[in-house]
């Protein structure tokens, strides 16, 4: 808070081009999104076990997570504008939304199908479905933080652990699609960690950026 009125004397005088909406910057960003949502099936495949499940539970639930998505990527963009913070309400209520989500996602694939990993392939299947989500994600990640970054973020952490988890559930919505392994400890352990991990690189990144730029 103390570093925005120096930044704004810093400016003062200087031609400034009028920030565009939340919706818009989200907008943008989009084109980023969906080549990780659409990119991971096309380039990987599809899930053996897709002629089991519903289109719906299988396509239809990833559409969901990856419009659950922008809508925090619209929430990071309203953030990071002085005067238009989110409330703790507001924070909460998409907190308990994408636990739900994820949660009705996973237990509802795996009722359908479970497989688990085979023991001789576990730690590399482990390796994939970790680090290839953490990479996808990244690029959609650094593209929201960049937009949020031409406002002046109060909440620098907020912001980009918001940026991280919409990166996250974005890149899972579609690793989803080409993941074959819905056993639930697999997905906690490895794509549900995968976000988790983008949160915390994006809550790094947002507060190191701040103090940076300061």
């Amino acid at each position: 808070m103390s570093g925005l009125p120096d930044r704004l004397q810093q400016l003062e005088g200087t031609p400034v081009r009028p920030l565009a909406s939340p919706a818009w910057r989200a907008m943008l960003t989009l084109p980023v999104g969906l080549a990780g949502f659409l990119g991971i099936p096309l380039y990987f495949g599809v899930r053996h076990d897709i002629r089991w499940l519903r289109p719906f539970l299988l396509a239809g639930l990833s559409s969901v997570e990856f419009v659950l998505a922008w809508i925090l990527v619209l929430s990071v963009f309203r953030e990071a504008v002085p005067g238009r913070a989110l409330s703790l309400r507001t924070i909460g209520w998409l907190l308990v939304a994408v636990c739900v989500t994820v949660l009705a996602i996973t237990l509802g694939t795996a009722q359908v199908s479970s497989l688990n990993p085979p023991r001789f392939a576990a730690s590399r299947v482990f390796m994939i479905c970790l680090f290839y989500p953490i990479a996808i994600g990244f690029p959609l990640l650094l593209a929201v933080l960049i937009g949020a970054f031409r406002a002046f973020p109060l909440r620098p952490g907020l912001v980009g652990s918001l940026a991280g988890l919409a990166a996250g559930l974005s890149v899972d919505a579609g690793w989803r699609l080409y993941c074959h392994f819905g056993d639930p400890a697999h997905v906690f352990s490895t794509h549900v960690f995968a976000i988790a991990c983008l949160m915390a690189f994006g809550a790094l990144a947002a507060v190191t950026w701040s103090k940076v730029s300061a």
